[in-house]
């Protein structure tokens, strides 16, 4: 009863403030379609694109449902286009970016963990741009690897555990356990996105349904510390995560029904 008691104080004082409402549940998808137009097809995809990695590959978070030919996105796409430029003439190689963005994530990760919200959501959008940014270095200057890939992938899932540990160890050191318990889950749910996808692609060609990936989850990160929101994020990554899991086990067994799997999915073993 006490969990089911806080869910609907925390959904009360959501829906009591539909400027929160709006930012948490539509900012989301403004910002993938924006930066989805601005980029195209290369949107989310990372250094190795168009070679197979099994690994808990990076979630692709744009929704095929828009359309390319609109003019959203493209004063985003004309500034990225030259920041990337700029970037590329470093001479800074895209793994450096990656492990960059690990310890700017850190920094994030533990900005959360002291409860400096507002800091952290400006340091975890300085993050972001990096984890895109080397993808599209990586194309700018040719050195697009399988390796890369790999690499960008497991970074990844580390800087996701860090900034979910780090609101576990602010809600357990604010004596906070239901909130700690939250953040746990949202965790999890995060993960079992990447690494259904990730299983499911090992026995089907593509797995990429679902909304709540990996861009999603950090803007809502983002907008819950930026607007004192971050249990509302919570609850709405927790949530929809788990649906996005479900979606994608439905799919892949609908797949597999159909004849649709891979030739090596018969004798594939892993757990």
């Amino acid at each position: 009863m006490a969990i089911w008691t806080l869910a609907k104080k925390d959904m009360r004082l959501l829906v009591r403030d539909p400027r929160a409402m709006i930012i948490l549940l539509a900012m989301p998808l403004i910002f993938i379609v924006v930066l989805g137009v601005s980029l195209g097809d290369n949107f989310g995809k990372k250094a190795a694109e168009g070679l197979r990695v099994s690994v808990l590959n990076e979630d692709e978070g744009v929704p095929r449902f828009f359309d390319r030919p609109a003019m959203i996105g493209e004063g985003a796409g004309w500034l990225l286009r030259h920041v990337v430029s700029g970037l590329a003439a470093t001479g800074v190689t895209p793994n450096m970016f990656t492990f960059f963005a690990l310890a700017v994530n850190s920094w994030a990760a533990a900005l959360f963990a002291y409860g400096r919200f507002r800091q952290a959501a400006a340091v975890l959008f300085f993050a972001a741009f990096l984890d895109m940014a080397d993808g599209q270095v990586a194309r700018r200057v040719g050195r697009v690897t399988a390796f890369g890939a790999f690499l960008d992938s497991t970074l990844d899932r580390y800087s996701d555990l860090g900034l979910y540990m780090g609101l576990v160890v602010y809600y357990t050191l604010a004596g906070r356990s239901f909130y700690m318990t939250l953040a746990a889950v949202a965790m999890a749910s995060s993960f079992m996105v990447s690494y259904a996808r990730a299983r499911a692609e090992s026995l089907i060609p593509s797995c990429k349904v679902g909304f709540m990936e990996r861009p999603e989850r950090l803007v809502l990160l983002i907008l819950g510390g930026t607007f004192n929101r971050m249990a509302q994020a919570l609850w709405v990554i927790a949530a929809i995560s788990t649906i996005t899991v479900i979606h994608r086990v439905v799919y892949t067994w609908q797949e597999l029904r159909a004849g649709r799997s891979l030739p090596e999915a018969g004798v594939s073993q892993a757990s």
